[in-house]
């Protein structure tokens, strides 16, 4: 299925649904296409991408749930990051915050030998800091090589 030909389903689809949260999430799904359609990848590429949305089982006549739509939308996701190394605008960051947070649980409680809620607030707090300062660095890098998706 070709990017065109998924956006017009896509936006029929879109006029069906009722759910405002499936709407939304279809109109991100539509944006993503459309950023990537603006990329202008190469035809091998593009093949990929194709068989992919292939893939999504994407029906005109069918409800859709918020879930399921949000699934066939990160589904996508996740192919663009594997195949072409693109992510999302603040894709690190939330990622680093994360990741800290949970290394700062660990850390707070296990190693500072604190009182257990003191150990826990450092650790957290110390951990979100180190999380967005390492994702904040990733995602300058990103987008200096041209590697960020704004949809």
């Amino acid at each position: 299925m070709t990017i065109d030909h998924a956006k017009s389903l896509l936006k029929h689809i879109y006029d069906e649904q009722e759910s405002k949260n499936t709407k939304n999430t279809i109109w991100r799904l539509v944006g993503l296409l459309q950023v990537l359609q603006e990329r202008g990848l190469c035809e091998n590429e593009m093949m990929k991408l194709e068989e992919n949305l292939d893939s999504l089982d994407i029906e005109v006549g069918r409800s859709y749930s918020s879930r399921a739509m949000a699934t066939k939308l990160l589904r996508v996701i996740h192919f663009v990051r594997k195949e072409y190394g693109l992510v999302e605008e603040g894709y690190y960051v939330k990622r680093g915050t994360f990741l800290g947070m949970m290394i700062g649980v660990l850390l707070g409680t296990s190693v500072l030998q604190l009182e257990r809620s003191l150990g826990i607030a450092l650790g957290v707090g110390v951990g979100t800091a180190l999380g967005n300062v390492i994702g904040s660095y990733k995602d300058k890098k990103v987008k200096r090589e041209g590697k960020v998706l704004n949809f």
